[in-house]
């Protein structure tokens, strides 16, 4: 009887939608109903069409091999830039998880690649591919960015969604990872937009996701020179990690959830100011990376409210309401 229990489809599909690894990301996307807290599976397709979710990730075979790209197909290249370039400005500056040069290769990457036709392949058609995903996710946000100052919030969420529903279709074992960082990377965006827009993405398992993954790889832990990383590695894995935890602590601190990692066990440092180059040339301190660092400190502050206030966190000797 344990035996049928554990190898039945509806357990499967449980363990899957709240413990994704690798390109189970995809199915945790499909199998858990959007939203801010997880809930159910819809058990049939008719009951499928009436979740937000149905437009992407639902509607499609899983990993086929050749995904549409009407919409990005349709967006002149100067809007795309446009829309890249206003993310870099206004969000990559307090969430610093992405190098802005990597950013600009998926860009001009995804730019080629939608106007290469396939042989066979229908127009607008092109493979799953990581490039797209990253270039759909980051217009996916950029598109909502000012919307509600704008006058046309409606219509920008309504095309954000359209973006992200399109885009998702790129996160397939057809288009793997890079690499392990990379993926986080690409969980950390989606993340990003379910924050902005919840109904296309479970907040509270994302968040469990991008922080388990962070932990399996030891980004909460300072790493050993030993190892003999170059300084733009070690950095990128700090501020991957301290973006993660800071959504991991906006969204305990909403959801009043247990925190994913408590701060004694981070000895990771912060982000770097300056990164020092082969021959001992250092760069200027870079002015955004202090919103970052800002960031971090609030988080951590946030931190601590969250385990005294929600917690029953006992005060330490000698520390009062006030401190």
């Amino acid at each position: 009887m344990k035996e049928a229990i554990l190898a039945s489809n509806d357990l499967q599909l449980m363990i899957g939608a709240t413990m994704p690894s690798g390109t189970c990301l995809t199915d945790m996307l499909s199998n858990v109903r959007m939203g801010l807290t997880p809930s159910y599976t819809p058990s049939s397709p008719a009951e499928a069409a009436t979740s937000p979710i149905q437009s992407s990730v639902n509607i499609r075979q899983h990993d086929e091999d050749m995904v549409e790209i009407p919409i990005l197909t349709s967006l002149p290249s100067h809007v795309i830039h446009t829309l890249v370039k206003k993310f870099i400005q206004r969000v990559l500056p307090i969430y610093p998880f992405l190098y802005e040069p990597s950013i600009w290769g998926h860009v001009e990457r995804a730019m080629q690649k939608r106007i290469v036709q396939i042989p066979g392949a229908s127009t607008g058609s092109v493979r799953p591919d990581y490039d797209f995903l990253i270039l759909y996710l980051i217009l996916a946000i950029s598109s909502t960015l000012g919307s509600a100052n704008s006058g046309n919030e409606a219509r920008c969420m309504a095309f954000s969604g359209s973006l992200f529903s399109e885009g998702i279709h790129h996160l397939s074992s057809k288009a793997p990872f890079p690499n392990d960082l990379a993926e986080i990377q690409a969980t950390l965006l989606i993340l990003q937009y379910a924050l902005i827009n919840p109904k296309y993405a479970n907040v509270w398992v994302l968040s469990g996701v991008v922080m388990r993954s962070c932990l399996e790889l030891g980004l909460h832990r300072e790493v050993s020179p030993a190892i003999g990383l170059d300084s733009l590695t070690v950095d990128m894995r700090r501020q991957i990690f301290w973006v993660a935890y800071c959504m991991d602590r906006s969204i305990c601190s909403a959801l009043q959830r247990p925190l994913s990692i408590p701060d004694p066990t981070i000895n990771t440092l912060f982000p770097a100011i300056c990164l020092t180059q082969q021959g001992g040339v250092q760069h200027r301190p870079d002015p955004t990376k202090f919103l970052a660092l800002r960031q971090i400190q609030f988080a951590k502050l946030q931190s601590t409210i969250i385990e005294v206030h929600f917690q029953g966190k006992e005060l330490e000797v000698g520390q009062t309401w006030d401190d």
